[in-house]
């Protein structure tokens, strides 16, 4: 019977001690979305490039179909794919975001949500920043 945990029901200084501390439950506060940076990643001329498009009030109407954008809201990044983005376009949407997050010196644990055009509604955060 070495080396077998044993189950127990007692709650003893140990348990506290691995825990924190005995004590009331504090829930972190939430964290605000910043005011939202828009870039546009667009391959139209040929070749894939990211231009910022927008800063601050954001609007829908600075999405365009045709392409992919990224909105930079300060804890997280927001991609979105639109309904007739190119496939290249597609493509190299996260791998610009790890880029831009590494450019910027954001961690790489920054959340990152995809969404894509249409299916927006359930992303909070999205129609924070997009004034919904």
């Amino acid at each position: 019977m070495a080396n077998m945990a044993a189950v127990t029901h007692e709650i003893d200084d140990g348990f506290w001690a691995a825990l924190g501390g005995e004590g009331a439950i504090v829930l972190p506060e939430p964290v605000e979305v910043g005011e939202g940076v828009l870039f546009q990643l667009s391959d139209a001329d040929g070749s894939l490039g990211m231009s910022e498009v927008g800063r601050g009030d954001l609007t829908l109407g600075m999405l365009d179909t045709s392409d992919v954008f990224l909105c930079d809201t300060g804890p997280a990044l927001l991609i979105w794919i639109g309904g007739d983005a190119s496939p290249k376009e597609s493509a190299a949407a996260m791998d610009t975001a790890t880029k831009y997050l590494k450019q910027m010196q954001k961690p790489l644990t920054t959340q990152v949500t995809v969404l894509k055009e249409g299916f927006t509604a359930s992303c909070p955060t999205f129609q924070e920043v997009f004034a919904y």
